[in-house]
């Protein structure tokens, strides 16, 4: 518990300092790339994909993550490939890559036309995500990024952009 709760104080504390000096938690991927592209920096599609299939995996094996995340088979997640297809879309925006997020992704084995990834709060729509989950969430994505090599001060890009996520996300 106390892990959790130092974790999510660092990360916010974090986002905190990166508001101070980059302004509105609503800023975009795309804004961020201009400061610094980290989809370059971290060596592009490879890592996003690695990213992806560590944060998932790690969600799906959390208790208290795990019932929000095993949503294959439900609509907007019929396959396993379409789930991380859509969280590479997010990833690569997210870290300043070619894409936008909500989006079509033809990532991971998508047909010609791509898989369509919904909003956050569209996919997440009847969900009912528990702050506990959503706290818990950050936590495990921030550790997924220091494991696979992601700087602090690189961190504390992406974080603001995930905060702003909470709105989308938790309680619909």
């Amino acid at each position: 518990m106390f892990r959790n709760l130092f974790i999510t104080a660092l990360l916010v504390g974090g986002a905190l300092v990166t508001l101070t000096v980059y302004g509105n938690v609503k800023k975009s991927a795309q804004e961020v790339s201009v400061r610094e592209n980290l989809y370059e920096k971290y060596g592009g599609y490879p890592t996003v994909m690695k990213l992806a299939n560590d944060l998932g995996n790690a969600l799906l094996v959390d208790p208290i993550t795990a019932p929000y995340f095993g949503v294959v088979g439900t609509p907007g997640h019929v396959t396993p490939d379409r789930l991380l297809s859509c969280l590479d879309l997010q990833l690569v925006s997210l870290l300043g890559g070619p894409t936008v997020y909500p989006g079509r992704s033809k990532f991971r084995n998508a047909p010609p036309e791509g898989y369509q990834c919904l909003s956050m709060r569209k996919i997440h729509k009847g969900l009912n995500i528990s702050e506990e989950a959503w706290n818990r969430f950050l936590m495990i994505a921030v550790d997924v990024l220091k494991a696979n090599g992601v700087e602090q001060h690189d961190i504390h890009q992406i974080a603001p952009i995930l905060i702003g996520m909470k709105e989308d996300v938790v309680g619909l």
